[in-house]
């Protein structure tokens, strides 16, 4: 029993701590993952952005055609956003696929060349958060792409149970140049509607939750250097007891030591400009979107009919949960990286020579600003957050007066 308890706990352990998993399935099932150099997975991306954006076109019509109905426009550009969002999404990945590449090559390969247990506990410990929440927010929107795509047929089901006649009802309110009321377009429709549903929850999982990833294993890199700074101090206090100053080898061990410790923070904060200029636009789109979709999607679960109430709870948590990843994820990166002036700052640096008191301030002067993730307009974290429910909120008292006249 003990060696069959020890294969299972290996097996969740390798499976668990493997390098960004759900990410990696979810984004090579819609064509994403830049790990992949064949021809035809680079084409299977970009079908996918553009059949994702045609297929919202016919919700934007729907929407034009029922201009006069705010419940109508509201039921058909709630994921209709989302599904725009998502389609802009894959097509900046897929064209900024190499960027892509060398961001998760180069942090899969810290994580995999541990330095000592102290460091591998902190890679695997944030590891650890970003599969929970990544599960978390597959879990929320593969829930509601399933609710969208199977609530129609439930709603036949119980029509013909009470002896009513089925409707031709599609998973998203839309419009198309052909009629759906005749087979086999009714079906062919439907199928191109549940593959659009299943695209998005896949893709607003894999995409969101990747960024959330690199933004933990960003922070693991950060809290390392903070971990070597303070190993680094202890060292000092144990070659020079009490008040005693380093002589010239230790001195010269020392500087050695900050060079290192100098490098690995300049390459941490260059990684972070180099994710910066690589997911703006992502970033960017995501949340000038964020409050409007989180406003319609929350007046929606309000004026839903009851057997659609499910498909809005899980909708409502998949965007909160999409802005939070972002949001925590920037929060957590700025916070680690300030955090190394102040473990910098308790050094005895009056123990070392003036070559290692220069190596000092240095680290001191470029850890004042910390390396938040910022784009134009905002900086991504947890009060931006606050601002996007705060605006939503706003934006909800205001349609909930026009749907009141």
């Amino acid at each position: 029993m003990k060696c069959i308890s020890n294969k299972i706990r290996n097996f969740f352990y390798i499976k668990f701590y493997k390098f960004l998993p759900l990410e990696r399935i979810q984004l090579m099932s819609i064509g994403v993952w830049p790990c992949s150099k064949c021809g035809w997975f680079i084409l299977l991306g970009l079908f996918n952005s553009i059949f994702n954006g045609t297929t919202t076109l016919a919700e934007f019509a729907f929407a034009y055609n029922h201009r006069d109905n705010l419940e109508d426009i509201l039921a058909s550009l709630s994921p209709a956003f989302t599904k725009m969002n998502t389609s802009f999404k894959i097509f900046i990945l897929v064209l900024k696929r190499k960027e892509f590449f060398v961001i998760l090559n180069t942090l899969q390969t810290n994580y995999q060349n541990y330095m000592n247990r102290e460091e591998n506990n902190i890679r695997r410990k944030l590891a650890k958060r970003s599969f929970i929440i990544c599960l978390t927010l597959s879990v929320f929107s593969q829930s509601t792409g399933i609710f969208f795509s199977v609530l129609p047929i439930f709603r036949n089901v119980y029509r013909i149970l009470n002896g009513n006649k089925p409707v031709t009802e599609l998973p998203f309110k839309s419009n198309w140049p052909w009629s759906i009321q005749k087979s086999p377009l009714y079906e062919i429709t439907y199928l191109l509607q549940v593959y659009g549903s299943w695209l998005t929850s896949s893709a607003v999982a894999g995409i969101d939750c990747v960024f959330m990833g690199i933004f933990l294993h960003v922070t693991s890199e950060f809290r390392c250097i903070s971990s070597r700074i303070t190993e680094f101090g202890k060292n000092l206090d144990q070659k020079a007891p009490h008040l005693t100053v380093l002589n010239k080898k230790d001195n010269e061990a020392a500087y050695m030591d900050l060079k290192k410790l100098i490098h690995e923070h300049r390459t941490c904060i260059e990684f972070c400009d180099k994710l910066r200029d690589f997911g703006k636009e992502i970033i960017l789109g995501h949340f000038l979107l964020s409050s409007v979709t989180v406003c319609m999607t929350s007046v929606n679960l309000l004026i839903a009919e009851w057997s659609q109430k499910p498909v809005y709870v899980t909708y409502i948590l998949t965007v909160l949960t999409q802005a939070l990843v972002y949001c925590y994820g920037g929060e957590l990166v700025s916070n680690e990286s300030g955090k190394i002036s102040e473990e910098i700052y308790l050094v005895s640096w009056h123990k070392l020579n003036e070559n290692g008191r220069r190596a000092i301030k240095m680290i001191i002067q470029r850890a004042q600003k910390s390396s938040d993730i910022s784009v134009p307009f905002f900086t991504v974290s947890m009060p931006t957050f606050g601002n996007i429910i705060r605006v939503a909120g706003s934006y909800i008292t205001l349609l909930n007066t026009f749907l009141d006249k």
